[in-house]
């Protein structure tokens, strides 16, 4: 992992972890982010964001906080779709 993408990485897990309880892991292998969320409860939750993470870097598309405001909104509907089914 290049130094930017494990600065990405950790700042991202800090930011999940004020907002979300549970084990969270986050990486950038071959240049896509991957979020894991793991509960008790819930079980566990998987995030992909499959484009060009370097690219995007570059570029300003991508911020943690975008990130997170995304995979907290992900991880809620996956709570929902859990209770109800």
């Amino acid at each position: 992992m290049v130094d930017y993408e494990y600065l990405f990485a950790t700042n991202l897990h800090q930011k999940l972890k004020e907002t979300i309880k549970g084990k969270i892991f986050c990486a950038i292998k071959d240049n896509h982010l991957y979020v894991s969320i793991e509960t008790k409860e819930i079980g566990k939750y998987e995030y992909t964001l499959n484009s060009s993470f370097a690219d995007d870097l570059i570029h300003g598309q991508i911020s943690t906080d975008n990130v997170v405001v995304e995979v907290v909104k992900d991880y809620r509907k996956y709570i929902i779709r859990q209770f109800l089914k």
